[in-house]
């Protein structure tokens, strides 16, 4: 599990131009699916299961986004040190 987790964090180590640009748009294309869910959940017209799913939803989408930030930041600071 260790040598996986490495070879994630290794993948995060990126310092090109296209690469921050991907990682970049990744962050874009969350945020913009946050905005969407959070919509969803707040509109009067949710009710029920559908609000309770885009809450789920939504939850999901901010877990992956702070996960992938994290990433970048842990590989960032690995890349620093060695």
């Amino acid at each position: 599990m260790n040598e996986e987790r490495n070879k994630i964090i290794k993948s995060f180590q990126f310092r090109t131009n296209e690469g921050e640009s991907l990682y970049k748009s990744v962050l874009i294309v969350c945020d913009l699916a946050l905005q969407i869910e959070m919509g969803k959940v707040m509109s009067a017209n949710t009710i029920g299961e559908a609000r309770t799913h885009s809450a789920g939803r939504l939850e999901a989408i901010n877990d992956l986004l702070l996960e992938i930030q994290r990433l970048r930041e842990e590989a960032v600071a690995d890349s620093a040190l060695g």
